[in-house]
């Protein structure tokens, strides 16, 4: 069964469960959370909307105990999306802004497989937009519509580990 949540970088009303726009996930806490709450091997989809200002956070947002399935080709999506809730088209982007404060990456994908990043501007770290670190083989890993701007690295593969990475309209 696939799954969808919602996470809004600036709401601030709402239930705050990642069940619709109304009572999305908030902010950087609340995308954590949403990767938190990823059953591993399943279809999710998280789609994102506003600014998450990830230096102020505090911390990188990790994705290690979420991802998709390669066997049963299975996804971990996430989506940036326009105030209307839509997935952005080419050349627009959800913000992920480090600040200059944090002092690694802003996402962090640890022995995961399936994931497809989509439609995100990751920004303002000394180091990667986002990196990958597998102790083990793992497939599948999309950067789509992304920018990555005032960084060390768009993003960084720190191991032979990861297989079939995909790079499509990044700059």
């Amino acid at each position: 069964m696939a799954t969808t949540v919602y996470v809004d970088g600036t709401l601030a009303t709402g239930s705050n469960n990642g069940t619709s726009w109304t009572d999305a996930y908030k902010g950087c806490a609340g995308l954590q959370t949403a990767f938190d709450n990823v059953v591993n091997l399943s279809e999710t989809t998280i789609y994102i909307r506003n600014t998450f200002s990830v230096g102020t956070y505090g911390t990188r947002i990790d994705i290690d105990t979420a991802g998709g399935d390669y066997t049963n080709s299975k996804w971990l999506k996430v989506i940036g999306c326009g105030s209307d809730g839509n997935p952005l088209p080419y050349g627009q982007y959800v913000v992920l802004d480090g600040q200059n404060i944090l002092t690694n990456h802003i996402f962090y994908l640890s022995n995961v497989s399936m994931v497809e990043l989509r439609n995100l501007h990751f920004k303002n770290v000394p180091w990667a937009g986002w990196y990958l670190y597998a102790t083990s083989t793992r497939y599948g890993f999309n950067a789509i519509n992304c920018k990555f701007s005032a960084l060390g690295y768009g993003f960084q593969i720190d191991t032979l580990s990861p297989r079939n990475v995909f790079v499509h309209q990044c700059i």
